[in-house]
Formats: C-alpha cells, structure tokens, sequence
C-alpha cells in the first residue's frame, strides 16, 4: 500500500490515518483529524514498562489474553476516535477484535499514565470515548500526584 501524505488540519479516514502512521508517529486519530501529541518522561516510561510486564507475566500465566502497549492503535466504535492508550488487555474471547495495526473494538482493560500536558485528555475526552465505546475498565495514574483511580463499566456508565 502506498504512504499517504498527511496536511496538517485535513480530515482524513482511520484507514488512512494507520497507513500514514508508523511505530515511531506520536498521534491519534480524532473526529477525523490527526492530533499529534508529545513523548512520554522518563518517568512515565519506567512506570509502563514495570505494569506491562506485571500485567503480561500475570495474563499469559493465566492465559487470559494478550497486554499490548503503546504504540498500538484502539478504536472502540465507528463514530469515535482511535486512540493509543499505554496499555491495553484483551481477552481471549475477544481476540478476534485484534488486527495487524490496531484493536477493532474495546479493550477489556486500559491504562493512561497521565502527564500535566495529558490529564484533561485523558480524564475528559478519552474518560468519555472509552465509557460511551464500551471499555470495561478504565485506569487512570498520575505519577505526578502520585493518584491512581480505577473505573469499572457498569450499565453502560463508570
């Protein structure tokens, strides 16, 4: 497939979006516009590293699913963003959902280690994107305030 090029503030389609993109695009396709974001501390990487391989250890163990991190695309519903959580599970009955670049559907867990630059994000735009797009669990770290806060999707709401 031929690289698409990308205009700063054109719309463009998830198909597109995850065919410009590579593992190195620091972005996430939202209302139809890529939104470029920046990379993550030191601090934040060292977090995500120690709880993917926790969180990997524990479910290949178990053999309850697959963990993936960023970068790996998500998108929940056909009228809602794609986003690139920090971590992600799947369960095995719900693998089907997993395609080369990206999960076609919600995951059963995500975890957004947030940042001063990310917080209102993550605990707006994407608290709301993952509610409405059926992620059953959702949980939020701020190692800055040292804060974690655990939603579990019930009817429909955390």
């Amino acid at each position: 497939m031929e690289k698409v090029e990308i205009e700063d503030k054109k719309y463009i389609s998830y198909e597109d979006f995850l065919d410009f993109c590579d593992e190195d695009t620091l972005a996430e396709w939202v209302n139809g516009k890529m939104e470029w974001y920046s990379p993550a501390s030191n601090m934040h990487q060292n977090l995500s590293d120690w709880l993917t391989a926790v969180l990997r250890i524990y479910v290949e163990t178990k053999k309850l699913g697959i963990i993936r991190s960023a970068p790996f695309q998500m998108k929940t519903g056909p009228d809602l963003s794609g986003r690139e959580p920090d971590i992600i599970f799947v369960r095995k009955e719900n693998l089907k959902m997993l395609k080369k670049t990206h999960l076609d559907g919600p995951a059963d867990l995500v975890v957004e280690i947030i940042s001063e630059e990310s917080r209102l994000r993550d605990r707006g735009e994407k608290f709301a994107e993952y509610e409405i797009g059926g992620v059953k669990e959702y949980w939020i770290l701020d190692p800055d305030l040292k804060r974690a806060d655990f939603f579990l999707l019930k009817e429909g709401r955390y």
